[in-house]
């Protein structure tokens, strides 16, 4: 009885099909995996508005809020994300934080409400009453100060660096109404700016 072993067809056929396996078991776990650190990066911003709140509870303002989600933030930094809390005045603040593996994923909390989306993409330059209403238009709003400048240095890819974005927030102790890094508020509202919107 002679044993009859497998051709070089039938074994090259056997690891082409492991490898399609494989392949789309390895895209299903990153799949997975981006998934979970989205849903990380969201529940850490819901528990650093909570912490925020706490803190402008005891004593006013948020002098002390940054001190108090600091160890949140550098879980965020740690684990897949990047994040920076801002307050321009300690009377409101921003957490913005993105996806480092996905960079078109990027959200802000303030005290302005809940968790907010960044759009990807900016609107046209307009005037800020056009900026409002666009974003407005769309289903979103212009950024608060702080969720633009947190969200620019989370790294908001998206922004252009050399341009002016228009803010929902306006600071006369701000010269020419400008914030450095191009972030315009609303203090001249007829000139022409970038607009970029959260939901």
């Amino acid at each position: 009885m002679s044993k009859r072993g497998f051709t070089l067809i039938e074994l090259l056929v056997v690891i082409s099909i492991i490898g399609l396996f494989s392949s789309i078991i390895v895209a299903g776990v990153s799949t997975l995996r981006s998934r979970a650190q989205e849903a990380t990066i969201k529940s850490d911003l819901k528990s650093i508005k909570t912490q925020a709140e706490l803190s402008f509870n005891n004593t006013g303002d948020y002098s002390t809020a940054s001190a108090a989600v600091n160890t949140i933030i550098e879980g965020i930094n740690k684990s897949g994300g990047t994040a920076t809390f801002y307050t321009l005045d300690n009377t409101h603040y921003a957490v913005s934080a993105k996806l480092n593996s996905d960079p078109t994923k990027s959200w802000s909390v303030s005290d302005q409400g809940n968790i907010v989306v960044w759009d990807t993409t900016n609107q046209s330059t307009s005037n800020w009453n056009t900026a409002v209403t666009a974003c407005a238009n769309s289903g979103g709003r212009l950024p608060a100060i702080e969720e633009l400048k947190s969200f620019f240095d989370a790294g908001g890819k998206f922004l252009v660096e050399s341009g002016a974005y228009w803010s929902s927030t306006a600071d006369t102790n701000l010269a020419q109404g400008m914030y450095p890094n191009g972030i315009r508020l609303n203090a001249n509202k007829v000139s022409n700016f970038r607009v970029r919107c959260v939901r």
